[in-house]
């Protein structure tokens, strides 16, 4: 079991994130960019998940070959972090960040893919090696603002390439999994995984995460100024940025144990509600430096948890054979369409600051309805009526 090599790389994918998610704004707004052009360059850097992954997820599955596409497509962001020359106009920028999104979109699914694969039945270890990609991120948001700082903005672009250059090279340090069925037959090997948004269970479980992605993003895209207009310093603002990380780095070590110990069920929902108060604090006292430090610590539940439980529950409803399918779906239909539709919303409702509370109140209210799906439609007695239903299919078949 290749876990440093696994960890290595989940390292090296978020270390991209620590570059775009706290800082392009900042970059953006520095040669002149708006807020509501930057929400729409956020949205089409997330936006792309909902078409770039299917193909080559599709294909992945069909030939068992994952790893060699992932490096193709970490080869098109290495020429879009080329290219990304925001001075040039706004029409460069999309186009960078639409390059980027591809990639970073089509390298996930394959990533998950082959580390499920590799896990086989001890899924619930994934937490262990997801851990590192949160050191990653962790480790580029602590180096990249002080860099910019000492040695200018204009740094950020080729921060930008060496990220992107550095996950291309350690691809090679993995070759994909062996690749079989595993005795899937039937009905299983000829469903491509769309069949099963019949089963209402995974409708809910894309709805729910979906939701949560959706009041995440305006953090993501903004939280870096928003809290420089309620007159935190750089110095202080990085800390905020990095106690999330850390602690999405600390609970994520201790995910497996836990999610063995408790299942997905209670972490899910514990997760959803303790979102609900992170997003209604950072709305009520922004410009109180204690209470933010104190709910960027539930960044381990508003997305560590979130993210750790659903790869565990996408390993259980979609067959090993369509996990890059899955895994694609979840990218487009969770990662895609949440951040789109945050970043839009959050861009449009940011008003130049004056709506930024109003955009967390609503995170809070959405994290609200999803925990009302989670709790109603999610239980673990529904996933189990889900595989015996799906067991009881396969004998008849």
């Amino acid at each position: 079991m290749p876990y440093i090599r696994l960890s290595v790389l989940y390292f090296a994918y978020y270390a991209i994130f620590g570059v775009l998610i706290p800082y392009l704004g900042r970059y953006l707004n520095h040669y002149g960019y708006n807020f509501q052009q930057i929400g729409i360059a956020m949205a089409c850097l997330t936006g792309i998940n909902m078409l770039a992954p299917f193909v080559l997820a599709r294909i992945s599955d069909v030939l068992g070959v994952r790893l060699p596409l992932a490096r193709a497509a970490a080869l098109l962001m290495i020429l879009a972090a080329w290219l990304f020359e925001p001075q040039i106009g706004f029409g460069r920028v999309i186009l960078s960040v639409l390059l980027i999104g591809s990639g970073l979109s089509m390298v996930l699914p394959q990533l998950e893919a082959v580390t499920l694969d590799y896990l086989g039945e001890n899924k619930h270890r994934y937490g262990f090696i997801r851990s590192w990609g949160a050191v990653g991120f962790t480790s580029i948001v602590w180096t990249v603002g002080p860099i910019m700082d000492e040695y200018g903005i204009q740094w950020y672009r080729y921060l930008l390439m060496a990220t992107v250059v550095a996950l291309f090279a350690f691809m090679f340090l993995l070759k994909d999994p062996e690749y079989h069925s595993y005795g899937e037959t039937g009905v299983d090997i000829k469903g491509n995984g769309l069949e099963h948004f019949k089963e209402m269970f995974v409708v809910v479980l894309f709805v729910v995460y979906l939701i949560n992605q959706t009041a995440l993003a305006p953090y993501n895209s903004f939280a870096d100024l928003y809290w420089q207009s309620w007159g935190h310093s750089s110095s202080s603002i990085g800390v905020l940025l990095a106690v999330a990380p850390i602690a999405e780095t600390a609970l994520t070590f201790l995910i497996p144990i836990v999610l063995f110990r408790f299942g997905y069920f209670k972490i899910l929902c514990l997760a959803l509600l303790l979102s609900v108060i992170r997003w209604f604090v950072m709305a009520s006292v922004p410009g109180n430096f204690a209470a933010m430090a104190a709910v960027q610590l539930i960044h381990a539940f508003s997305f560590g948890a979130m993210h750790v439980t659903a790869m565990f529950l996408i390993g259980q409803v979609f067959y090993r054979h369509q996990r890059g399918m899955g895994q694609s779906l979840y990218v487009c239909l969770v990662s895609g369409l949440g951040l789109v539709l945050g970043n839009v919303y959050g861009g449009h409702f940011w008003n130049g600051g004056e709506g930024a509370r109003f955009v967390f109140f609503s995170s809070s209210a959405m994290c609200l309805i999803a925990l009302v799906l989670a709790v109603l439609y999610m239980r673990p007695q529904k996933l189990l009526a889900l595989s015996a239903a799906r067991t009881s299919q396969n004998t008849a078949v």
